[in-house]
């Protein structure tokens, strides 16, 4: 970085290593920096700085957008870069409007702010054209797609370096997937760089710890002392930067989207019972997973999977597409079209059928949506009465058995197209209280946990060879 800045700021170490990393190589494609460890290590500090020297450097060539999930955490994030950006730059070096969420620098750079809740978000930006890209606490989607999304944004003038910057820091709802893309290939968390194999792109693994801040670290250990008590995993995680622990999602490290998710099928293999997995909601959403369960060892499309291996490969569900646990209210005579449509879609003989939640069938007699489904033509019996833990501790057992070699027991895998099944699996999280049970958009997991978990597939089960 070329620029002079006016005030002066001590960085440490991470934040040194940082600044000093590439702001362009020769592939074109601009670099990523990767700041994932712990809380309190400097990360967001350093993103400034390197912001203000990208805006100082290449003034109204420079396009920043800056993100992160809520709005309710930018202000403070936004209190944090202007003090910075005054030291570097000058006390009158910007201005900012809070209505068009547009901070506008007198060399005629420009940073925009925004906050995305969803992939399906991403709209906002699309067509839009940005050098400096950063990404504030990743960890708090459930998965990449919006940053994947996004990240096609970056874009500028050729003599302008492109930049991407991602923060996060271990736990959350995203910690499985950002440590998949981000971590995983750097299990003892040295600072390294690497170049992505899917987009070339050059990218800094920069991970920091609250002993990065001595002062801060000194006023931080009583918080760590006390969430330590009540969370061990997590207090190594915000300490330490450990990224190899169960903390966030509920699921954690046993469903990783690179094991347990596959490419779609083009076609269903033999030798499967093949039921749906069905949790009804009106106000929240109701979900149907089409799942295949092997009756023998069976080869399919570059895949072998065990007997009693479990593939959800196609689903229907009502959630509104801003919000995991809101339903749109679709009738059930409704939603049977719609699942007969799923159905047979994939030439599968006869009434789709299955199992539903019980609940479904409750009170209303012949009024009840597991009643309407049936007159429908959609033939689902009530899911048998299942302990949460239990079933909830075997599903973690299947996702871990996915594409493991040393498993014996059965797995349970999701192939790509069924978004709302894999998205709701990466989000749910820990009951704060019963640790064994899990709070968030539970639907399509519950669905699905009523089909696979107390019924093993027998041989003499009818079998689709198709």
């Amino acid at each position: 970085m070329s620029s002079e800045t006016r005030g002066h700021i001590e960085w440490n170490e991470p934040q040194a290593r940082a600044l000093t990393f590439e702001e362009r190589d020769e592939t074109g494609l601009g670099t990523g920096l990767f700041s994932g460890g712990g809380r309190r290590g400097g990360k967001t500090k350093v993103s400034a700085g390197i912001t203000g020297h990208h805006i100082a450097d290449y003034g109204p060539d420079s396009h920043v957008l800056i993100y992160r999930r809520h709005w309710s955490e930018i202000a403070t994030l936004q209190e944090e870069c202007f003090d910075t950006w005054r030291t570097m730059l000058g006390p009158d070096a910007f201005t900012h409007n809070k209505q068009e969420r547009r901070t506008r620098f007198k060399n005629g750079a420009v940073v925009r702010w925004e906050q995305f809740e969803t992939a399906d978000t991403w709209t906002k930006v699309q067509g839009a054209g940005f050098t400096l890209i950063w990404c504030e606490e990743i960890q708090q989607w459930p998965n990449l797609t919006l940053f994947d999304r996004i990240a096609t944004s970056l874009s500028g003038p050729a003599h302008v370096p492109l930049r991407l910057i991602v923060t996060a820091n271990p736990g959350g709802i995203g910690h499985s997937a950002v440590r998949s893309r981000f971590v995983k290939e750097f299990p003892n968390l040295p600072p390294v760089k690497y170049r992505d194999p899917d987009t070339k792109r050059l990218w800094l693994f920069n991970p920091s710890t609250p002993k990065d801040n001595p002062i801060i670290y000194d006023q931080y250990r009583a918080s760590l002392a006390q969430i330590r008590k009540d969370d061990p995993e997590l207090a190594d995680a915000f300490e330490f930067g450990a990224w190899d622990i169960r903390v966030g999602a509920f699921f954690g490290s046993s469903f990783e989207e690179d094991r347990c998710v596959l490419k779609p099928w083009s076609k269903l293999p033999n030798n499967v019972k093949i039921e749906i997995g069905a949790d009804w909601g009106s106000a929240s959403p109701a979900a149907f997973s089409l799942v295949a369960t092997f009756t023998r060892p069976t080869m399919h499309e570059d895949q072998f999977f065990k007997e009693n291996d479990s593939v959800v490969f196609d689903e229907f569900h009502t959630a509104v597409p801003e919000d995991l646990d809101k339903g749109s209210q679709m009738p059930a005579a409704k939603v049977a079209e719609h699942v007969t449509s799923m159905w047979r879609h994939w030439g599968l003989p006869g009434q789709p059928h299955g199992v539903l939640d019980s609940a479904a069938f409750a009170d209303l007699g012949v009024d009840s949506p597991g009643a309407i489904l049936r007159a429908n033509g959609v033939s689902l019996r009530k899911s048998q009465k299942q302990d949460r833990a239990h079933g909830w501790a075997m599903m973690r057992q299947r996702f871990a058995n996915c594409n493991n070699p040393e498993a014996t027991g059965a797995a349970l895998y999701y192939t790509a197209n069924c978004d709302y099944a894999r998205d709701t699996t990466l989000t749910v999280e820990h009951h704060k209280t019963r640790r064994e049970d899990l709070v968030g958009p539970d639907h399509s997991i519950d669905g699905i946990r009523y089909l696979v978990n107390f019924k093993p597939v027998k041989r003499r089960s009818r079998e689709f060879a198709l």
